[in-house]
């Protein structure tokens, strides 16, 4: 018993401030729940349910997405048939999780002081409304999170399960997303270029665990399109650098299939620089709380 009151004491401020995100999260869930309609979330209605229908459809290559989403309502909706609400629920504990484990890291190596300003400041961005609608978004992030800040610690203290670790949700990073991928890479040669006592052993390990965790991507993608690295991701390039953040408005400007090399060739940095102006300004000072008036409206 004086274990557990000791835990609640020292990590008053983490409870008390997820209760207030959970609360907060749910509120403003509700409104928007109840004015959704399928055309304000394509991706997750048109895209994501589809595929889940059956293990045939989640294992067809989809040149935007792997099959780690479609995978996981499948199997989710054995415990929460509505998969609606199932989005609902893996957004929700992937938005508790990656707030944990921010102010962990940063109690950790700065202050709590600067963990709990990072905290709020979280919250009141636009993390908390991109939460809201199903999809990849905040998975994907809390995945790639996971791995990049175990693989810091890893640095400082080298064990094993840590780099384990590391690779496991790295690896389950790439199976949600492509992009993943590139971070794993990176994250490769940045262990190479500033290992002073390289562990072989451990390296190896690292790269050979998400290599196997997304084997039967590589082969279904082989397989069906002689390719195992099969994407469009080029579409997606233009939006990151051009889309201003208009999906549903801007998604038919480009072809599907636009070749990368096409894209920067016609890059344009002025047009990119004030594309990533907004949103690095929209993101870090949005205020969040503002919006449950027009929820509620």
């Amino acid at each position: 018993m004086k274990r557990i009151k000791k835990l609640l004491h020292n990590h008053r401020f983490l409870i008390f401030f997820l209760i207030g995100s959970t609360a907060l999260y749910w509120f403003v869930q509700y409104f928007h729940w109840t004015a959704l309609t399928d055309t304000q979330e394509p991706d997750f209605f048109g895209h994501f349910v589809v595929k889940a229908k059956s293990l045939a459809s989640v294992f067809t290559i989809d040149p935007f997405y792997p099959f780690g989403y479609p995978l996981l309502l499948r199997l989710g909706s054995l415990i929460i048939p509505n998969r609606y609400l199932l989005g609902k629920w893996i957004n929700y504990l992937s938005l508790l999780l990656l707030l944990s484990a921010t102010y962990w890291y940063c109690k950790k190596n700065s202050s709590i002081k600067n963990a709990q300003i990072t905290s709020i400041l979280m919250v009141s961005s636009l993390l908390l409304l991109e939460s809201l609608f199903m999809g990849t978004d905040v998975l994907w992030n809390v995945l790639v999170f996971l791995g990049i800040i175990l693989l810091v610690e890893y640095q400082k203290y080298p064990k094993l399960h840590l780099i384990l670790a590391s690779a496991i949700t790295l690896g389950a990073g790439c199976l949600i997303r492509h992009p993943a991928f590139v971070i794993f890479i990176t994250c490769l040669f940045w262990l190479l270029a500033t290992q002073k006592q390289k562990k072989w052993h451990h390296l190896a390990l690292f790269a050979i665990t998400v290599l196997l965790i997304n084997t039967p991507q590589f082969v279904l993608s082989t397989a069906q399109t002689g390719s195992p690295f099969y994407n469009n991701q080029a579409k997606n390039l233009w939006f990151f650098a051009y889309g201003d953040r208009e999906w549903s408005e801007n998604w038919d400007t480009i072809a599907d299939n636009e070749n990368s090399q096409a894209i920067l060739k016609k890059i344009d940095p002025i047009a990119v620089a004030k594309n990533w102006t907004t949103n690095i300004a929209i993101f870090l000072g949005f205020p969040f709380f503002l919006l449950i008036p027009a929820f509620v409206y």
